[in-house]
């Protein structure tokens, strides 16, 4: 998988790299992220530093939990300063896991650009782009790709799932404003691909099919032929319908006063139907015949697929009626050998110590118990963890706060 992953990468065309953002959230990411509010109290809900139940080292594994059911949670991060993609493959990366007993709720990211107001941000501002997971019940696990452009929103016309289960999942998007395609990794793995011009309704493809141009009177283009070796039997050219033998025209039949006698018709008992000779493979198929294609001159790629010219901040804005995801490791930026490094040290560790089972609590499966998202403190019952350590990771979350709210 990560052969093909990076047979993949190198592909990708080399130009001037930069990191746009960067957040593994530390205890100081409060600092860096604002809530917006733009809406009541009780609607919005409040966000917690949380490691998940399972981990390869609780601090880097921290993450931010959605607390409260029934819940508006928007969060914004300003990028430090305002990026363009243009003539680059943006790529929108990040993680999140869903320990709770699942209900319905949105874990997806939004591109934002500079004109927001972060204390303000509402569902109604614009945004580059909106990916991530939506899920209501575990057979509705929808994968989000969207791209605003001015007032309108156009979604991805590809039907996209995403994963499902409580473990950490790694959501990546590629979006090469070089070629104007796009690629969606799930899990450091490659799952969907496409054009921009064929996903999204937007933009003009830049090659047409030649509206002048007929397909030629001598094209093949059916792939079976009569045999035409084959001749229609004798049998099959009696008619459908024969005169009735036993309906004679009578005697007494005044043609000058009733017209012309017609003998009535029957069924043919010797019809055999319509004969149709047997089929054999067309030897000249030149198969379906398609227009040539010419430059479409309605493409202008600088116009049609918006690249993102003033990149400033990224944000969350989601509902949940089932609170309890923790957001992680997000990544923006074009350079790929950086996005590499930087989800072999956060996911790909973190993926590890899943797929081991390494439980800081009693090691049953995750899946069917519901967190306290409220409660940070290790499992006292954690043979894994020192008296000591107990102790002093207990002082540690006195001093921070259960409950970390902005």
């Amino acid at each position: 998988m990560v052969i093909a992953i990076v047979a993949f990468l190198t592909l990708l065309p080399e130009v001037h790299s930069t990191i746009y953002f960067k957040e593994e959230f530390d205890r100081d990411w409060a600092s860096r992220w604002v809530e917006s509010t733009a809406l009541k109290d009780w609607q919005r809900g409040a966000w917690k530093w949380d490691a998940p139940k399972k981990y390869h080292n609780k601090e880097k594994a921290r993450g931010i939990r959605t607390v409260g059911d029934n819940r508006y949670y928007q969060l914004t991060a300003d990028l430090g300063k305002t990026y363009s993609s243009v003539n680059k493959t943006l790529i929108l990366s990040y993680t999140v896991k869903n320990e709770q007993t699942f209900d319905c709720a949105g874990t997806y990211i939004k591109l934002l650009p500079e004109v927001i107001t972060q204390e303000n941000f509402t569902s109604s501002d614009p945004y580059y782009v909106l990916f991530g997971p939506d899920i209501c019940g575990r057979l509705n696990n929808k994968l989000r790709f969207v791209i605003q452009k001015g007032q309108k929103t156009y979604p991805c016309k590809q039907e996209m799932n995403c994963s499902d289960g409580s473990d950490t999942h790694l959501y990546t998007l590629f979006i090469h404003f070089t070629n104007f395609t796009y690629d969606v990794h799930i899990d450091d793995e490659r799952k969907y691909w496409g054009k921009l011009w064929e996903h999204f309704d937007f933009m003009e493809p830049p090659m047409i099919p030649d509206p002048d141009a007929t397909q030629p009177d001598d094209w093949e283009s059916d792939p079976e032929i009569p045999d035409p070796k084959e001749k229609m039997p004798e049998e099959y050219l009696q008619p459908m319908t024969i005169p009735d033998p036993k309906n004679q025209k009578p005697h007494d039949w005044d043609e000058e006063t009733e017209g012309v006698w017609v003998q009535p018709m029957i069924p043919n008992p010797k019809y055999k139907g319509k004969w149709r000779p047997k089929l054999v493979k067309n030897p000249n198929y030149q198969g379906e015949w398609k227009a040539p294609l010419i430059p479409n001159p309605k493409y202008a790629p600088s116009l049609q697929t918006v690249p993102f010219k003033r990149i400033r901040y990224v944000g969350i804005d989601v509902w949940q009626v089932t609170a309890g995801s923790l957001f992680d490791n997000f990544f923006i930026g074009d350079d790929v050998s950086e996005y590499r490094q930087f989800i072999e040290s956060t996911w790909v560790l973190q993926n590890k110590a899943e797929k081991n089972s390494m439980d800081r609590g009693s090691g049953k499966e995750l899946f069917d118990r519901r967190p306290t998202v409220y409660d940070d403190l290790p499992d006292p019952d954690d043979t894994d963890v020192a008296d000591e350590d107990l102790d002093a990771d207990e002082d540690e979350e006195d001093e921070d706060g259960n409950s970390i709210e902005l």
